[in-house]
């Protein structure tokens, strides 16, 4: 027989009673913190006391677990994990956000990111690029056209100010496919190795994303545009050493149509990616070479050409030291704000203008016909002098004008790809090009073309030695040029799940436009119950909005409007009400879905799969 203190002794030895001991440390949002090693020597500890310990790797991920003892933490691999797997001293890591980071944009047309100790000398650098008498703590690397380093700044964000700049930790890495490993450090480097370590010669880039219209008028531009991105490339390969493509050129593709009110045709899709930014141009001529016009046209003569330049913008994975452009191809204007049906976002020219301009993107806009070409035109010149484009009307029909028009617009822009590679490899800096009209003459470098090679020279001096890790203040923005960008980076079951409830909302939907709000209510309960885990009596309880509910349920990764209706306001709802939410979950739910299913967007910690998900992209 077991005596009542062996018995004692075997139940506080057992998993059920070591797991009784810990609860999971969560924010008040419900939401497990985590734990992100900064240091290279940090110990992952056996026990709360003794020295017994194995090393933790930089950046590596843990759960956190309550209660500390002893100054050590205790800490597991995976979430809701009740055993720890080892203990942390406070000092050896920073607190991941879960749900928000920030990451760095492309560096051409910007100063590097800087990290002060206060918010007032952050704020100063933004707006004049200077912080005289700051304490700087870091600094990004700088990245390199061609180097085989890929640098980014991976950062927990701990806190973002009123005034739009953040308070994070900012880690020096660079990534290697799916491996996120810490960068060398800068002191001693030479100019050439810490600019991203690689012997070939400097050359900048190119990424050309088109933005075509496929609706009905246009299915005869296409051939035409595959035989001058066909003409181009041919170009391009003549003005290299051997025909080789060596200078960086990235191609993509996006096609647009737009909102159809009526029900006599179906137009497929408002925007969808015929092929995302990639070397080369072979997947977009071949996306060209397969796409077909939609069957039917608007019952508008605009057509979401906005809405299609807002996805590419914020979408596409662009490229440091590369020139960015946007290439429109289209026969009719973009929709008006005061559209609400047909522009549920409510952009303008002025807002894409805005963002373009913020991440140095230029437009080359194609007029098909010319009426109504002021907002293409306004699109690529009445845009600062850095990002200014170029626009063309093109009589509607004259397939030969298209192409002469084209092929000419890329050659020109071509050049000043060839001219910018030949003032960086010869190292002289933007300021020195802008203040030397000898130097200008000798690159050929017009009035015109001034302002945006210097937006364009990727930066020539060697990084600033900095720790792999620091805390401090960063601007938002610099001079005007976006410098860090906000992502939701969540697991990508989470992701997943959020999109399921979006759709079950639309099937919903169609239920409720059909037969009414009562329909939707029901539809929407019985949909629902299941996935955020609760009885369906108690969505739309009185007074309740579906947004609460799923805020409740941590569903949500942050308030949204577009769902912060009660059962009593789906009741005076109109038909624009209805077709509203359609469209802005549609679109939204097919972006998450394609963002998610992108094998570049997902990243690997431990066993979990983690997704970088764009603020944009979530109603």
């Amino acid at each position: 027989m077991r005596t009542p203190a062996l018995i004692a002794i075997i139940f506080a030895l057992s998993p059920w009673a070591l797991n009784a001991q810990y609860s999971l440390d969560k924010t008040p949002e419900e939401v497990q913190r985590k734990a992100v090693i900064v240091g290279h020597d940090t110990r992952l500890y056996e026990a709360e006391r003794g020295d017994a310990a194995t090393q933790a790797k930089f950046m590596d991920i843990y759960f956190r677990l309550q209660p500390a003892r002893n100054g050590r933490i205790p800490v597991s691999r995976r979430a809701g994990k009740l055993l720890p797997d080892g203990w942390l001293k406070e000092d050896d890591f920073a607190e991941w956000n879960t749900l928000q980071m920030v990451d760095f944009e492309t560096q051409s047309g910007r100063p590097l990111v800087s990290v002060f100790s206060t918010e007032r000398c952050a704020e100063q650098f933004g707006e004049t690029a200077n912080a005289h008498g700051c304490n700087e703590l870091g600094s990004e690397p700088p990245r390199s056209p061609t180097g085989k380093k890929n640098y980014r700044l991976l950062i927990p964000v701990m806190k973002k100010s009123p005034t739009g700049n953040y308070h994070a930790g900012f880690v020096r890495t660079f990534v290697s496919g799916q491996t996120v490993e810490p960068a060398p450090r800068s002191g001693g480097a030479s100019e050439s190795a810490s600019a991203g370590g690689s012997d070939e010669p400097r050359r900048v880039g190119y990424d050309l994303v088109l933005a075509v219209d496929s609706t009905a008028s246009m299915g005869k531009y296409f051939k035409p545009a595959t035989e001058v991105l066909v003409q181009f490339l041919t170009h391009v390969r003549s003005q290299l050493p051997r025909g080789e493509l060596r200078t960086p050129l990235n191609i993509g593709i996006l096609f647009y149509r737009d909102r159809k009110s009526g029900t006599e045709c179906h137009l497929e899709y408002l925007h969808r990616w015929g092929a995302e930014l990639s070397p080369g141009t072979g997947a977009a001529i071949e996306a060209l070479s397969q796409e077909h016009e939609a069957k039917c046209g608007s019952d508008e003569e605009e057509e979401a050409v906005l809405d299609a330049l807002n996805r590419i913008i914020t979408d596409t994975q662009w490229n440091d030291g590369h020139f960015k452009v946007i290439l429109l191809v289209g026969d009719a204007p973009p929709h008006d704000l005061t559209n609400e049906l047909k522009n549920p976002a409510k952009l303008t020219v002025e807002e894409i203008s805005r963002l373009a301009g913020e991440r140095n993107i230029r437009f080359l806009t194609f007029k098909i016909e010319q009426a109504n070409s002021e907002q293409f035109r306004r699109l690529a010149l009445e845009a600062e002098e850095s990002v200014k484009g170029r626009f063309r009307e093109v009589p509607k029909g004259n397939l030969g004008a298209f192409k002469r028009d084209l092929a000419s617009a890329l050659v020109e822009e071509w050049s000043l790809v060839t001219k910018t590679t030949s003032i960086y490899q010869a190292g002289f800096s933007g300021q020195q090009l802008q203040q030397d009209p000898q130097l200008q003459r000798s690159f050929n470098v017009s009035i015109t073309d001034l302002p945006i090679i210097v937006a364009n020279l990727p930066p020539t001096k060697g990084g600033k030695a900095a720790p792999d890790f620091v805390m401090g203040w960063a601007p938002a923005k610099i001079q005007g040029k976006l410098a860090l960008k906000e992502h939701i980076f969540i697991t990508k079951n989470r992701v997943k799940l959020l999109n399921a409830v979006f759709e079950g909302i639309l099937s919903a939907l169609v239920e409720g436009e059909r037969e009414g709000p009562e329909a939707f209510i029901t539809q929407v309960k019985s949909t629902l119950a299941a996935q955020v885990q609760m009885p369906p009596e108690e969505l739309f309880r009185q007074g309740e909005s579906l947004e609460s509910v799923l805020a409740k349920r941590r569903i949500l990764p942050f308030p949204t409007q577009v769902l912060s209706f009660t059962a009593d306001e789906i009741n005076a709802w109109r038909p624009s009400d209805w077709q509203r939410l359609h469209r802005l979950l549609d679109e939204k739910t097919k972006a998450l879905r394609e963002f998610y299913d992108r094998p570049t967007n997902l990243k690997m910690f431990g066993d979990r799969a983690y997704v970088f998900v764009p603020r944009e992209l979530f109603p």
